[in-house]
């Protein structure tokens, strides 16, 4: 098991680190795939609380909303809300054909997928090519919040596994420990801290950025599998090997890409 979550996870390190220094429509496409993938996994996750909703309009949405956020890497102009506003009327218009009955459940969950897939992924693509600094390497800003999100899930795992003694969140993930939570900030921070002086970076900005980062990033671990054990089940997928679903290696990178976006917009 972990030598196929080692194996795993280096070919998803490497393609994903081949796809944003390619950038541009390389990297949207890879996003869609991830995307998709990601809702396919949701889909199955809603189905278990209205096994016959239509899932078609998470998928129009999120074209739309990867479209809206191209356009604005593009022409520098504010289409992600108009987008992410389309997507949620058409969620409400499709589900009018179902009646009043659960109409509200309905709409509720699929505007729930659309924000907590496609549009917070979608902010990778602004990190990427809608943020320039004088002065200061771009590339930047989309390794960091992966890195030190990989990192610290990472360090959580081993240092849990071999040192956890309190449970982190045991009606949630009994397997998650305080250490591990602990480690994977310490870790998460200091890798931090070392990418920002080799790229040259204000090391204080960054090194509280990356504690944000630790943190809002296993909150978002923890975020995905309350969310699984609502539905009942114990992974979103099985299509990685030793990792489970593309949702449960997306579930911490849901919180860390928009937080990074909007940390850097407003304070650098």
């Amino acid at each position: 098991m972990l030598q196929k979550r080692v194996t795993t996870g280096l070919i998803g390190f490497f393609l994903v680190l081949i796809l944003i220094y390619l950038g541009n429509l390389w990297l949207a496409a890879g996003l869609l795939i991830a995307i998709f993938l990601g809702l396919r996994e949701f889909g199955r996750l809603i189905r278990c609380f209205l096994p016959d909703i239509d899932t078609w309009p998470l998928y129009a949405g999120a074209l739309l909303i990867l479209g809206g956020g191209i356009a604005g890497v593009e022409m520098g102009g504010n289409y992600l809300s108009p987008a992410l506003i389309a997507s949620f009327f058409l969620v409400l218009l499709v589900n009018i054909k179902y009646g009043p009955q659960e109409y509200f459940s309905r709409v509720a969950l699929l505007g729930f997928g659309l924000v907590y897939i496609p549009f917070t992924m979608v902010h990778i693509l602004f990190l990427r090519g809608g943020i320039n600094i004088s002065g200061y390497d771009p590339l930047f800003l989309v390794w960091l919040p992966l890195i030190v999100t990989w990192i610290t899930d990472i360090s959580a795992f081993f240092l849990g596994t071999n040192f956890g003694k309190r449970r982190l969140a045991p009606t949630i993930s009994p397997k998650k420990s305080v250490e591990g939570a602990i480690g994977g900030v310490i870790f998460g921070a200091l890798v931090a801290l070392v990418m920002g002086w080799f790229f040259a970076w204000p090391l204080v900005p960054v090194l509280v950025l990356g504690i944000v980062l630790t943190i809002v990033g296993q909150a978002g671990d923890l975020v995905e599998s309350c969310l699984k054990r609502n539905a009942g089940i114990k992974d979103s997928g099985n299509s990685l090997p030793g990792h489970g679903g593309f949702l449960d290696r997306m579930d911490s990178l849901i919180f860390t890409i928009p937080v990074a976006y909007y940390f850097v917009v407003y304070f650098f």
